[in-house]
């Protein structure tokens, strides 16, 4: 059982903070958790019977009620990220050797690519930490800090390749190591945001729980999101697949020519988060006119960026793969698949 305490007072920490905190005590004595929620001082709506909460789950004068409702949501959110991280965590412990062999991977590599998914994925947790974190950032407008944080790890993931594989000598393990550390960096920076952010995103631990009604929510939303990635990832193992029955040299000119395609990927997901970010906003505010705009907008600038530096890496894609091969054979794998997917 849990007691909402509401604090009418324009006064955050007034008398009437003061007995509610008295009354909470009593009722945490008893075994009864309680939430203290100031409404502030910003005039509240009176209802009108409109019946768009019945529609909507949230009131249609955006005020400090539809605030309480986000609330929920947040913490909701950040406990469906940390529980669907260990899931991932535990059950790619056991699927990791198979899945690896129904995709045809060699012989001569797939011991070192379980051993590098085994590790990977005890950092799901954080993983998905990081992505409902920055994506609850985001949708205030806040883009920068999610990028710093990565900006951090990335450094960070650079530094221990080259003290753990370099120094200790740990190879595919100290890759796989250095990249769970940086993935618990960034979330970290993260939840550090949050917990030191206002409402209604502020995270704070001791209110982690799951709101039924928000749940839902991010699943309406959420599940049609997650089959449509999960159709994009399923694609992406019979293309490996199929990649692997070549060999060896096969999948390193594949590794290689497939970084510069997420280059071009990033790029073009980038407008796509600014989007969303802005075409939640103006739709949550009914300007439906400026949501067009915006995705025309998007649009026009994901598709020439893309197109521009797709040309640049094609046209120099002999210098460009060299950074990361001298093979021939690996190379000429890796330009097949550039001039093909760029």
């Amino acid at each position: 059982m849990k007691v909402l305490l509401t604090n009418g007072s324009p006064h955050k920490e007034g008398c009437t903070y003061t007995a509610l905190c008295e009354v909470s005590e009593a009722l945490n004595e008893n075994g009864i958790d309680t939430d203290l929620f100031w409404i502030g001082k910003k005039p509240l709506s009176g209802c009108i019977a409109c019946y768009s909460c019945s529609k909507n789950n949230k009131c249609v004068f955006d005020d400090t009620v539809n605030e309480f409702l986000d609330i929920a949501a947040i913490h909701t959110a950040i406990v469906v990220a940390l529980v669907s991280g260990i899931f991932v965590m535990i059950f790619g412990q056991f699927i990791a050797k198979p899945v690896l062999s129904l995709m045809g991977t060699p012989d001569d590599v797939i011991d070192l690519a379980v051993v590098y998914l085994r590790i990977y994925l005890l950092g799901m947790p954080f993983i998905m930490l990081y992505d409902f974190g920055s994506s609850i950032l985001r949708s205030t407008g806040d883009s920068r800090r999610p990028l710093y944080s990565l900006i951090v790890a990335g450094v960070i993931n650079t530094v221990l390749n080259l003290v753990l594989v370099i120094g200790f000598k740990m190879g595919v393990s100290g890759v796989a190591i250095a990249t769970v550390i940086s993935n618990m960096v960034s979330s970290g920076i993260i939840v550090y945001i949050m917990t030191h952010e206002s409402e209604p995103i502020r995270l704070e631990f001791r209110k982690l729980t799951i709101a039924p009604t928000e749940l839902k929510k991010i699943l309406v939303i959420g599940v049609p999101a997650g089959i449509q990635g999960m159709m994009f990832s399923i694609a992406n193992v019979c293309i490996q697949s199929a990649i692997n029955s070549f060999g060896s040299d096969a999948i390193a000119g594949s590794a290689a020519s497939l970084n510069y395609e997420y280059f071009t990927y990033f790029l073009v997901n980038a407008f796509a988060q600014a989007t969303v970010t802005f075409t939640s906003q103006n739709y949550g505010a009914g300007d439906y006119g400026r949501c067009k705009k915006i995705f025309h907008i998007s649009m026009v600038f994901s598709l020439v960026s893309c197109g521009l530096l797709s040309m640049v890496f094609v046209l120099g894609r002999g210098m460009f793969l060299r950074f990361y091969t001298t093979d021939p054979a690996v190379l000429e794998y890796a330009m097949t698949r550039i001039l093909i997917c760029l």
